[in-house]
């Protein structure tokens, strides 16, 4: 079999925003002025790192998913950079 870069015969599927958001978020302001949305996740099966403390959120445990809501890059692109954040290290409330 030759060897070279490999593509994946997988399509790329559009983003479930219903299932990604897990409920409706809400908007909040960070002690800098900065605008976040803010959801807690829905069945969430993965263990994530905290980008406030660096250590695990496990499933199950208190956290949020936090994303800009002025993105420069855009909507879309935001919602694809949120993070899974303990609830105590969370930048907004």
């Amino acid at each position: 079999m030759p060897r070279g870069s490999r593509r994946s015969k997988r399509t790329v599927q559009p983003l479930d925003l219903s299932r990604a958001l897990g409920g409706q978020p809400r908007r909040a302001v960070a002690a800098d002025g900065r605008e976040f949305f803010v959801t807690p996740p829905v069945g969430a099966r993965k263990t994530y790192v905290c980008p406030g403390c660096g250590r695990a959120v496990v499933p199950g445990q208190s956290q949020v998913t936090v994303w800009e809501a002025d993105s420069l890059l855009g909507p879309d692109a935001a919602i694809e950079l949120r993070r899974h954040w303990h609830t105590a290290c969370a930048p907004v409330r």
